[in-house]
């Protein structure tokens, strides 16, 4: 009856492994969880893995929570925040999203969410341009808003950050060479069901 491939296609000998997680910032233990978080990621391998709420102390020599992450795994990273916000116990700390990668990262760049009338959290995506193993990966990290019954304000999010991953500017690919991949992970604070999570899955229309 035929194939969807020829016998003498090639078979694709390589995979990337993306993993993402919400590291909840620095509420309770953070110091405890950091060191589960590590453990888990460890155990995890993943090639690529995009982080939320994640956080660096303001100011020069503060200790940044990515930085730590990526170090403890032998990764590179990528950090931007747009708020910063005194933890419990008044440190000031910017609230963010990293992306950390066993390939280098070439260049980053954030998108600031807007609020839509909610309290300003400081949501945010964050693009992280790597170079994989079998050519470009625009990975993106973002973190919507988390109020319950805010399903308005995380569709205009979701708007926005369909829009940022569209206005990414790459030169075009030369012969042989390929387009970048662009891969997005997040906490979108909705359920599986929800109006923004079925526009970034394709059961609703995509807002770009």
């Amino acid at each position: 009856k035929g194939s969807l491939c020829s016998d003498d296609s090639p078979l694709v000998e390589t995979s990337v492994r993306v993993a993402t997680l919400s590291v909840w910032w620095r509420h309770h233990e953070w110091e405890e969880r950091q060191e589960r978080i590590v453990e888990a990621l460890r155990g995890i391998n993943a090639d690529i893995i995009c982080l939320q709420d994640v956080w660096a102390e303001a100011g020069k020599g503060g200790k940044n929570q990515a930085q730590a992450i990526a170090e403890a795994l032998d990764l590179k990273f990528a950090f931007e925040g747009k708020k910063t916000i005194n933890d419990g116990d008044g440190v000031p700390c910017i609230t963010g999203c990293a992306v950390l990668s066993k390939w280098n990262i070439t260049a980053s760049s954030l998108k600031p969410l807007s609020a839509s009338g909610y309290e300003d959290e400081g949501r945010c995506v964050l693009r992280a341009e790597i170079e994989g193993e079998r050519g470009p990966i625009h990975a993106y990290s973002a973190s919507l808003c988390t109020k319950l019954g805010a399903s308005d304000a995380r569709i205009a999010q979701v708007k926005e950050v369909c829009n940022f991953i569209k206005s990414a500017k790459s030169p075009p690919p030369k012969e042989g060479e390929k387009a970048p991949l662009p891969v997005l992970c997040g906490m979108f604070g909705g359920a599986p069901d929800s109006d923004e999570l079925r526009m970034l899955t394709g059961r609703a229309p995509v807002p770009v």
